[in-house]
């Protein structure tokens, strides 16, 4: 069930996560197709960011979203869920003395934009 969720986020956050770090904010509500078993339902369901915090214990750029789903569908659960971004530099030497959640703007997990505090040329892909 989680993975239809998560799955389903994904495809909503596309614009929102990629257009700088960190876009997600508190009241921010996304809307998309609901999804089962990666099929459509033909309803809709939304995303509402409640909160938003920097989990730096996990590494640079990394961040917990707390987020309500609201499904047409009665079957799907719709209790919050904290919501991670993933470290996407777990295949790099400088993992895990180094962490980040961030990838460069053109796809890149390696180079110092990633560990970086200027945050206009990354993107961290929040639910996945």
């Amino acid at each position: 069930m989680i993975n239809l969720i998560l799955f389903t986020v994904l495809l909503f956050c596309q614009d929102s996560a990629f257009a700088r770090a960190l876009n997600a904010y508190p009241g921010l509500t996304l809307q998309g197709l609901e999804l089962v078993n990666e099929k459509p339902t033909g309803g809709k369901c939304y995303v509402v960011v409640q909160r938003v915090e920097a989990n730096n214990t996990k590494g640079k750029h990394c961040f917990d979203v707390e987020a309500q789903f609201i499904f047409q569908s009665a079957a799907i659960t719709k209790d919050p869920a904290i919501l991670t971004s993933r470290v996407t530099n777990y295949h790099r030497p400088e993992y895990p003395t180094q962490k980040s959640c961030a990838e460069s703007l053109d796809g890149k997990t390696s180079g110092d934009e990633i560990y970086g505090n200027d945050s206009n040329s990354i993107h961290i892909v929040l639910f996945c």
